[in-house]
């Protein structure tokens, strides 16, 4: 089956949940043999879920039509691999919505990735196509993964990616061109 999409040539949703368990593996891993101990996990040890939104695409897809929302689309893929890692997982999630996951990272710096990553489809000029150009925003939503570093198991992938699309729509409705991270705290039992 195919895991690449092909338009952006990003990886794509499937890819993402075949592959996945791997990297979560690694991560509880190394926070369970830690936290038995009482010691903090070593550095590099938390995945992070970083969802990414085009802010107003549908405006310009409705002004400019499919073929330069394409355009874009396939664009805006390269600004978000060249900003991550070579070893993170970035893919097309659905839509204008990208999912980047950067693996065996320190949580404390998600604000940083997020916002090199914000920095970059805003500083960047779009090419439309036919001599015309655009600027962009887009709106970032992001989750560690695990989300709890001391019961590693105890919440799943999927879930902390639905927490990173609520730290998403948190960003949207503050004004967009802006990133909101998941809190753990207010999730904590």
């Amino acid at each position: 089956l195919r895991m690449t999409d092909s338009l952006t040539g990003l990886k794509n949703r499937q890819y993402v949940t075949q592959t996945i368990e791997g990297d979560c593996n690694v991560a509880i891993r190394r926070h369970r043999g830690t936290a038995a101990d009482g010691q903090p996990a070593p550095l590099n040890s938390d995945l992070l879920f970083m969802l990414i939104d085009i802010d107003e695409f549908k405006a310009i897809n409705d002004e400019h039509g499919h073929a330069a929302a394409d355009r874009l689309l396939a664009q805006i893929a390269g600004v978000v691999r060249s900003t991550c890692r070579t070893a993170d997982t970035v893919a097309r999630w659905g839509g204008e919505e990208f999912l980047a996951v950067l693996r065996f990272t320190n949580r404390e710096t998600a604000p940083i990735s997020a916002e090199r990553i914000r920095m970059a489809v805003e500083q960047r000029v779009f090419d439309l196509g036919g001599g015309r150009t655009v600027g962009l925003t887009c709106s970032i939503g992001f989750a560690p993964y695990p989300l709890f570093p001391d019961r590693p198991d105890e919440v799943s992938w999927e879930h902390v990616v639905t927490l990173a699309e609520e730290a998403l729509q948190r960003a949207k409705a503050t004004g967009r061109n802006t990133w909101v991270g998941a809190d753990p705290a207010a999730y904590n039992a």
